[in-house]
């Protein structure tokens, strides 16, 4: 049977909401020149470096939206956390692991791909009964916009900072997808949990 915690939880929620809106309203504001482009060459340098910044943005949003909700699962009644999540879980919310030469915990940033998989997966053991995060196409398209995220903090070459048109799409998206998962997880929480819905 699905916990009912006893906290309250609608500000946290809320708090991601918004700050997940902010975001979004960001990035469409960022990008409506670039909608209006069809000049996705090498030579088109202000478009580049724009889509550039877009890229690394988009990966941010994303990592700062888990960040969040794992914040938002640290609150939880200590009692809660302990039964449904194991020590080492309980690290990983809070960005930590046991080192094992010492035994001490020290700081382990998780790689996006992992922290989206148990940020969402973490936040559905709580509050949801069988929510899954939809991956498919959308997934395979986030991994390209992770990939060039990659390349351009590291690049090359010079070839290393152009964006092709492909990747161009696949962060439109991501982005799309990723608002939706978000939004779909955080609705199917607040059905199933009425201290999760807003006032």
């Amino acid at each position: 049977m699905k916990l009912k915690p006893t906290i309250k939880l609608s500000e946290a929620s809320q708090d991601l909401v918004r700050t997940s809106n902010l975001l979004k309203s960001e990035m469409l504001y960022l990008t409506q020149p670039l909608r209006k482009s069809e000049d996705l060459v090498k030579d088109a340098l202000p478009v580049m470096f724009s889509i550039r910044s877009l890229i690394r943005a988009q990966v941010s949003h994303i990592e700062a939206v888990c960040y969040l909700i794992r914040r938002m699962l640290l609150s939880l009644p200590k009692d809660i956390l302990i039964s449904e999540f194991s020590h080492a879980d309980r690290l990983k919310l809070d960005d930590k692991r046991i080192n094992k030469s010492d035994n001490a915990e020290v700081t382990n940033r998780m790689g996006t791909k992992d922290n989206i998989d148990f940020s969402f997966k973490s936040f559905a053991k709580i509050f949801t009964k069988d929510f899954q995060l939809i991956k498919g196409t959308a997934w395979e398209n986030f991994l390209v916009v992770l990939d060039a995220r990659d390349r351009l903090t590291h690049p090359k070459s010079f070839d290393s900072q152009i964006i092709s048109p492909s990747e161009w799409e696949s962060l439109e998206k991501t982005d799309e997808w990723f608002t939706s998962e978000t939004n779909r997880m955080l609705n199917q929480a607040k059905k199933e949990n009425q201290f999760m819905a807003q006032p």
